[in-house]
């Protein structure tokens, strides 16, 4: 009996094919990647292979990354820090700078206000405007408070715009300029030559409490007493002395080479109290009469004489 081999028999004979020697098996899977040439060639995973230099820059560039960040951050906090020993500009409304402070000592109280907070020590927290209060409260002669953050130096820039007193005060705490609103703004012992100024002097008699920043006259009186002294110069009358007595709103005027004084009323026009006093002693004058003790002019429609 002959055999027929069977369907198995068939296919298992396909399945493994004999090779002729010498001969390369098949690639059992194409590839598009595995037909590149070797300067682009890839693994069969797709994966492009990294040449040394690629490597080597990767690896300078993870070395110096973090070292260019803490260099950028530091430069950013130093730029930022705040030196408070500021810098002083001092601007003056007179050419008597010495009737001011000395830089010196407006730079120590600045410098002072701003150690007494951590957060003063940085531009991004710096409080100026705190600054600018407490300059104007500390120093009165101080119109305006100007402070400046530059933007490269570690120097805050303040700018002190001074005013000039208006007239000096004398009592028994000791000499005081007033500005043109009547505050007392400045005291004589802190500022060298304050009494040596060319200002109108007025005594005060009343002996009242004068503290720096508070009104010791209204701006009225402080206009009264310049317009009056200026007329009364004006017209050659040397003046000896000008007090405030204890009366409300009196002004006592001693001139110069005369036995009285002149009483004046602060609530008048002062170019009028001038008037009414010279026409007074040049009616005295005429009638060859010297008052013993003063001159009132403090009514507008009459004249006392004593």
């Amino acid at each position: 009996m002959r055999l027929i081999p069977g369907r198995r028999g068939k296919q298992r004979a396909r399945r493994s094919p004999r090779l002729s020697t010498g001969e390369e098996p098949p690639n059992e899977y194409f590839s598009y990647h595995s037909s590149r040439l070797p300067g682009g060639s890839s693994d069969r995973s797709g994966s492009k292979t990294r040449t040394p230099d690629n490597n080597r820059f990767s690896k300078l560039r993870r070395l110096y990354r973090p070292i260019i960040l803490v260099a950028i951050l530091f430069a950013l906090i130093y730029t930022n820090l705040v030196n408070t020993k500021v810098q002083v500009a001092l601007i003056s409304n007179t050419s008597d700078d010495h009737v001011l402070r000395s830089t010196e000592t407006y730079q120590a109280a600045a410098k002072k206000i701003l150690d007494k907070s951590i957060f003063s020590h940085t531009k991004l927290t710096i409080n100026t405007t705190n600054l600018t209060i407490q300059m104007k409260q500390q120093f009165p002669e101080l119109q305006d408070v100007v402070v400046t953050l530059p933007l490269v130096d570690h120097r805050p820039l303040v700018q002190l715009i001074a005013r000039r007193p208006g007239i000096l005060i004398t009592s028994r705490q000791g000499t005081y300029g007033l500005d043109t609103n009547g505050i007392a703004m400045i005291q004589g012992k802190d500022v060298d030559g304050l009494a040596n100024l060319k200002l109108i002097k007025v005594t005060d008699e009343t002996d009242l409490p004068i503290k720096l920043g508070n009104g010791i006259l209204t701006s009225q009186e402080v206009t009264y007493i310049q317009v009056l002294i200026a007329q009364l110069e004006a017209n050659k009358m040397v003046i000896e002395s000008v007090s405030l007595p204890s009366a409300v709103n009196e002004l006592h005027v001693k001139v110069s080479g005369q036995p009285f004084y002149v009483k004046f009323d602060m609530q008048n026009d002062p170019r009028t109290s001038a008037g009414a006093f010279l026409a007074t002693l040049n009616q005295l004058n005429q009638d060859h009469t010297v008052p013993s003790q003063y001159i009132d002019v403090r009514l507008e429609d009459r004249v006392y004489v004593k």
